[in-house]
């Protein structure tokens, strides 16, 4: 690489976070134009603050619950990162992922962390795939559990029947049991 180019991708490396920074805020502002606060303050005040708490406690717990896919990944890989740091790492990415969809949060954000920390880019990529297949496995337990159990009424033109429903369902979970027979199967003996 000649040495304009070099020149060119530092500076490129330094800008490139604070241009997506900046761009994060500008939409982040554009939503916030759009909503009606004096609306919102008024629809917080009409709930009881124990249904506050719970839905805080709720979202405290899907974090949580979000970030220990990370400390699996963490255990596995063995990228020596400490807890808080982890966790710390995939609740950002996870409030991110949430707010800016999969590409910013789920990856862009978890490498940039991760690699920032000293963690190598194929261990991150572990990483977000072993969550992103622990997420997709929850996924298929609980629709998989709905449809097998109480397959719901859909609208015109969408009726398949019950059965068909009952068989999807029944075909998600054996999925999900059949990537945990697998993970058994081929975990080291220790």
């Amino acid at each position: 690489m000649s040495p304009a180019r070099q020149r060119l991708w530092r500076w490129t490396k330094r800008i490139a976070p604070w241009a997506l920074a900046a761009l994060v805020l500008a939409l982040v502002a554009q939503q916030a134009r759009a909503v009606d606060w004096p609306q919102v303050w008024v629809s917080l005040r009409q709930l009881s603050a124990g249904r506050l708490a719970l839905a805080a406690g709720l979202a405290a717990l899907s974090y949580g619950v979000y970030a220990g896919f990370d400390l699996v990944g963490r255990h596995l890989t063995r990228h020596g990162l400490s807890v808080p740091r982890t966790l710390g790492t995939a609740a950002i990415s996870y409030a991110f992922n949430l707010n800016f969809g999969a590409l910013v949060g789920g990856f862009a954000m978890r490498l940039r962390l991760y690699t920032r920390w000293g963690v190598a880019a194929a261990t991150v990529a572990k990483v977000i795939a072993l969550s992103m297949t622990t997420n997709w496995l929850g996924y298929l337990w609980v629709s998989g559990g709905v449809l097998l159990w109480s397959p719901p009424t859909l609208p015109g033109g969408w009726a398949p029947g019950d059965t068909v429903l009952r068989a999807l369902g029944a075909a998600m979970v054996a999925l999900a049991l059949a990537y945990l027979v697998l993970c058994a199967v081929r975990a080291p003996a220790r």
